[in-house]
């Protein structure tokens, strides 16, 4: 709760820092102290008296703690006193504190417009030469060289400043001093991101800096806190914020909100796949089948608009800004295809979303049908379950989570609407009515489904970011992967499995190459040996809303993430939520700020028998199609 300060307040602002909770108090003259919780440094930002804010400010908010004042000479007394109290709070909880002072060029009332635009980043680091500052100074000034912006490196320059102060401001004058190990450095920014001749404003520039400049702040932060004693801060990256601000909650539900909105996978999935079957049949296969599809429940238009209203802009966390803004991107793009269902934009659009099959993975998909021959097995000899048998099997495994935590969901499903298959929508499970499953094959589906793409739901709800249940952007490829991945450590990746989602590459490939419906079919039945009903199933899933080419994400899932397991990747890490691969660090990061908790489950498959064996072969030089290759002699 946010609250307002005056220079009479300050005495009971001690009491407040040595409780050491969140503090967030706006000060008069668009001021503002925050400061997410004890820590031995302070960013420190003065309005310039005469000229409006420039947005050097936000380059503070991605911090954990600092304080935002006016420049004003009147407002000075007020400052030092706010910054004696804080200092000799923190003094006297870490022994040690640094108030790091950022500034733009030029806020001294001069301005550039006569100067040619420049994407350079520049920084000039000022700092008392003092043995305690040396290791932070040049921790700061290695990182700040670390920043490029459009291939153009920084420039970083140092000097030694005993008052390191913005240009026409007094220095920080303070009762502690270095004497008593309290510092103060300055940090000169060229504020590349505004146009020094009409002073516009580029966003997209602004946010690149001030997402990398955060980055180099805090190991400049962690380099001066080495040696002191803070919770919870094994790298860097704790030091970030833990808190979430209103801003992030505002958005986070907003996404959300509009992500459950609609069910791509329903809305892009036909209602009449039996019926368009016989047709087809009929025509000899040559004539491509009409798909027919729920109606929208939704107007895209205004989807849209609620989309790009969320306030992104105001949320001050670099990554979790990032994250959302991918999202938004990502939910964007799956509007406008669910709007254009049955065109070729369709088309157009998933390969936006879920990208092109890409020459390694097609030849990786080739090599899978040629190497793992078609079994001729008779499938009416096979026993299997029907979709009744199996939601009764999908009862037991919630049952088995549920004993761990008791808000697990179990919703199932027998749906008339839905081609034979499964499919998990908004943490519950769908069954095609007519689907029939072989019994060796029902515990792969079990941890496919419910042990993987269910649990991970289930823990993203735990976490504070609803994002992680309903999925970052991109998330689907790992979700698969993982999926994919649970059948292999159980047992129950065999051969035509494998050879399925080798042939879903193919056919991605096939429509991206200007495959008709018929074609690719006969292409999958000659060429792959596939049979008339498996062959279908592909083609219906390739041509699914006008041509959809997300099936590619089975096979590519698995490769990155046996790829990801080969270089010592921790699979653990992977069940915090529904998220992509190149999210781990971010994930990692939230972790050590204390943003996240610990997963309330992990799956089931873990602790199949033979599942670490077959985990730890993986990890060496072979891989899955190896292993099955193999276990097929």
């Amino acid at each position: 709760m946010q609250e307002t300060a005056t220079t009479s307040e300050f005495e009971p602002l001690e009491h407040k820092l040595e409780e050491g909770g969140e503090l967030d108090i706006r000060l008069p003259n668009e001021g503002r102290l925050y400061i997410d919780r004890p820590l031995p440094f302070l960013c420190l930002y003065r309005h310039p008296p005469k000229l409006a804010d420039d947005l050097t400010h936000r380059l503070l908010t991605t911090q954990a703690s600092y304080l935002i004042a006016s420049g004003g000479k009147a407002y000075y007394p007020e400052l030092k006193a706010l910054l004696d109290v804080v200092s000799k709070a923190m003094l006297a909880r870490f022994g040690r504190f640094l108030v790091l002072e950022i500034w733009g060029t030029p806020e001294n009332g001069e301005t550039k417009r006569n100067e040619p635009l420049s994407l350079q980043p520049e920084f000039r680091v000022s700092a008392p030469d003092h043995e305690d500052l040396r290791d932070t100074v040049t921790r700061l000034a290695t990182a700040l060289k670390r920043i490029v912006i459009h291939d153009l490196t920084s420039g970083v320059f140092l000097s030694c400043t005993d008052g390191p102060a913005p240009p026409g401001y007094p220095p920080i004058e303070s009762d502690t001093n270095a004497e008593s190990n309290c510092f103060v450095v300055g940090l000169e920014v060229e504020p590349i991101y505004r146009n020094p001749r009409s002073d516009v404003i580029y966003p997209f520039l602004f946010d690149d800096l001030r997402r990398q400049l955060a980055e180099a702040v805090k190991k400049a932060f962690f380099q001066f806190a080495s040696n002191l004693s803070i919770d919870g801060a094994p790298n860097y990256l704790a030091l970030g914020r833990r808190a979430l601000e209103p801003a992030v909650a505002q958005v986070d539900e907003g996404l959300a909100r509009i992500d459950e909105s609609f069910d791509f996978l329903l809305q892009t999935t036909p209602v009449n796949a039996d019926e368009a079957w016989s047709s087809f049949q009929e025509s000899g296969f040559e004539e491509a089948p009409v798909f027919q599809y729920r109606p929208l429940p939704v107007d895209p238009e205004l989807l849209k608009r609620r989309l790009f209203a969320l306030p992104i802009e105001r949320v001050d966390d670099p990554t979790l800004s990032l994250l959302f803004r991918e999202k938004q991107e990502e939910l964007d793009r799956k509007i406008t295809m669910v709007r254009d269902r049955g065109t070729r934009q369709f088309f157009y659009g998933s390969l936006q979303v879920y990208g092109e099959v890409g020459t390694g993975l097609l030849t990786l998909a080739k090599d899978i049908l040629n190497r793992l021959p078609r079994r001729d097995d008779d499938l009416g000899k096979i026993e299997s379950l029907d979709a009744e048998a199996f939601a009764e099997m999908a009862a037991v495994e919630f049952d088995y989570y549920r004993a761990s935590c008791d808000e697990f969901p179990q919703t199932v499903q027998i749906r008339h609407d839905l081609p034979a298959g499964l499919m998990v929508s908004r943490g519950g499970l769908l069954i095609g009515h007519r689907t029939r499953i072989p019994a060796s094959r029902i515990d792969a589906l079990l941890h496919h489904e419910v042990g993987t793409h269910m649990l991970t739901y289930f823990n993203g709800r735990a976490q504070p970011i609803r994002m992680l249940y309903n999925g970052l952007a991109g998330y689907e490829s790992l979700q698969e992967g993982i999926a994919v991945l649970s059948e292999y450590l159980c047992g129950g990746l065999g051969i035509p499995r494998l050879r399925v989602l080798a042939a879903r590459v193919v056919a991605a490939d096939g429509i991206i190459e200007g495959c008709t419906f018929p074609e690719l079919y006969r292409m999958l039945r000659t060429e792959y040996a596939f049979g008339e009903r498996e062959a279908y199933s592909i083609t219906l899933r390739t041509f699914r809303g006008g041509g959809l080419v997300k099936d590619v994400i089975y096979l590519r899932g698995l490769y990155e993430l046996t790829n990801f397991l080969k270089d010592g990747g921790d699979l653990d890490a992977l069940f915090v939520g529904k998220i992509a691969l190149h999210h781990l660090p971010f994930v990692t990061e939230l972790k050590d700020r204390g943003v996240l908790r610990e997963v309330p489950l992990h799956p089931r498959y873990l602790l199949e028998d033979g599942a670490q064996e077959r985990l730890s072969l993986l990890r060496g030089d072979r891989t899955v199609v190896d292993l099955i290759e193999e276990a097929s002699l």
